[in-house]
């Protein structure tokens, strides 16, 4: 099977954005692209019509995923995730930006990341995940009832601890 998309899209002062994007998927295997084109105006450079291009290559199977991502030529993801029970799935993601910091011209560290989720009953579950940058993420979903979904999370960073914690409610009502 093959899904290809294509839209047009103008923010205010912003120039005509072409977004195209193809997928492409067989027993499992799916790989796609995704491209930003500017078609208005036309830019004076040709180095400056494509803004963006990601690829991606995803496998999958009932209990295990395998997932890797090239964004915008800049930064590389794979990511694993196995499911251990009908409850429990546990996941780890590596990430690194190839491009050289503005500022220092150094290219980062890459991060690895590794969390879990576990469904505690029919309505709700808890989620967590540290990465190698010290940002601990953590979160609750409960379904309320059947059209209405909660969710309270907290982010904070180990390494900056003198900076406030992120903290966050969502509310999802299906009409």
């Amino acid at each position: 099977m093959v899904a290809i998309k294509a839209a047009v899209a103008k923010k205010q002062g912003s120039p005509y954005l072409l977004t195209t994007s193809a997928v492409s998927d067989y027993e499992g295997l799916s790989a796609g692209v995704e491209g930003e084109l500017q078609v208005y105006p036309v830019p004076e450079k040709k180095d400056q019509v494509l803004k963006k291009v990601n690829f991606g290559l995803r496998y999958s199977t009932p209990n295990f995923h395998v997932t890797s991502l090239i964004e915008n030529l800049e930064n590389v993801k794979i990511g694993v995730a196995q499911t251990i029970s009908p409850k429990l799935t546990l996941a780890g993601e590596f990430s690194h930006n190839v491009k050289p910091d503005a500022e220092t011209g150094n290219v980062r560290a890459p991060v690895w990341t590794f969390g879990g989720n576990y469904v505690v009953d029919a309505d709700s579950s808890v989620s967590g995940k540290v990465n190698t940058a010290g940002v601990v993420n953590a979160s609750y979903k409960l379904r309320v009832n059947p059209s209405v979904t909660a969710t309270l999370s907290v982010e904070s960073n180990v390494n900056k601890l003198a900076e406030p914690s992120k903290v966050g409610l969502s509310v999802d009502i299906d009409a």
